[in-house]
């Protein structure tokens, strides 16, 4: 379209709407109400949409292919036509390269040069759509991560009940009942030996309720920092079950904050666990090393292995120590990757960084 200006107020207010319609940011349209054909477009519509203004002019948005979907197009034009206006209506627009923006549009009915039209600005909300897809997707993974962090607490209560009903409340009870023998005969030498039997049950208990109490927060973790723990960790399990264990730690390995640590020899402990009751390795190996902002924690085990496709489609039941790995190094705001093959072992490689991720997403 040709502007002339001319003389006069009323010609130098046009002159002046056409300066901000030019320099307004965002894509803007006017159309003829009459056919719908574009009278005009500014630079941003041109930059935004590809569309030289030549070849915009005279034609509409659905021959342009600016509209995805006719029908969409109808249903903003029939918005238009009863309110006489559009109030951030949002839809989906398409680019002369075909890249789909998401927009919301705003309209005004107005007269030039006593011809109805009405103006329009689009704005691109492609972006914020994106990070909103993004959010609902990371809310989504969290309350999945939520939900199994619930199921991983919970069979870990039945683990440990489990270790203190069938070690500790098996060997309290045979303790008691020795007790009460050792009350009731009147043969002293009986007695004696039913009192040194109870104390080397209590021993036992001792044993067992440290053991417990280390799996659960091993106080080499605090005093002596990561590398001690999960060194002495897997040195105990070594003599429990007989196997042979490895562990090489950076001599300069890195102190991560108390979250990071507690996560990464969480992580190490499972995966020991999980080989020893579930793969019968003879070896398993443990490697801590410095990357640039993380810790890096390596397990490897020559147990039976597994199928992976086999794992990850088991339900969550059969696979919380895997899902459990998993959401203790996610949480910190690590990373966590597990291969096995069966026959050939199982490999655990999960990194933690320094400063571990804040609890929860603002």
């Amino acid at each position: 379209m040709t502007r002339t200006p001319g003389n006069g107020e009323r010609d130098r207010s046009e002159q002046r709407f056409w300066q901000i319609f030019e320099a307004t940011p965002a894509p803007g349209v006017i159309v003829r109400i009459s056919d719908r054909q574009y009278r005009d477009v500014n630079d941003a519509f041109v930059q935004t949409f590809g569309h030289a203004r030549t070849d915009a002019i005279g034609r509409t948005g659905v021959e342009l292919g600016i509209w995805r979907d006719e029908g969409e197009a109808e249903r903003v034009w029939q918005i238009f036509l009863v309110e006489r206006s559009l109030e951030a209506d949002e839809t989906q627009l398409c680019t002369k390269a075909g890249r789909v923006v998401d927009a919301l549009l705003y309209a005004k009915a107005i007269e030039l040069d006593d011809e109805p039209c009405f103006i329009a600005s689009i704005i691109d909300i492609t972006e914020r759509k994106a990070m909103e897809e993004a959010l609902r997707a990371a809310n989504q993974q969290l309350r999945v991560l939520s939900r199994h962090r619930g199921q991983i607490q919970e069979e870990e209560r039945r683990r440990l009940a489990r270790e203190l009903h069938d070690h500790i409340g098996q060997l309290v009870s045979a303790a008691k009942i020795n007790v009460q023998a050792a009350r009731k005969t009147t043969n002293i030498r009986r007695a004696r030996e039913k009192l040194a039997e109870t104390a080397r049950i209590l021993d036992d208990v001792l044993e067992q309720a440290r053991q417990i109490s280390f799996a659960l927060r091993p106080s080499a973790l605090d005093d002596l920092g990561l590398a001690p723990a999960i060194s002495s960790m897997l040195a105990e399990t070594a003599r429990a079950t007989g196997i042979t264990a490895e562990f090489v730690a950076a001599p300069d390995l890195r102190r991560a904050d108390a979250e990071s640590e507690t996560a990464c020899y969480r992580v190490a402990a499972e995966a020991v666990i999980n080989a020893v009751h579930h793969a019968k390795p003879r070896k398993i190996a443990v490697e801590l090393r410095n990357l640039d902002n993380s810790i890096r924690l390596h397990v490897c085990d020559d147990g039976s292995g597994f199928e992976m496709q086999k794992i990850e489609r088991a339900a969550d039941r059969d696979r919380l120590g895997v899902i459990g790995m998993r959401e203790r190094a996610f949480a910190v705001g690590g990373s966590f990757a597990i291969n096995s093959k069966p026959g050939i072992g199982t490999e655990v490689m999960a990194d933690f960084p320094l400063s571990a991720a804040p609890d929860s997403l603002t």
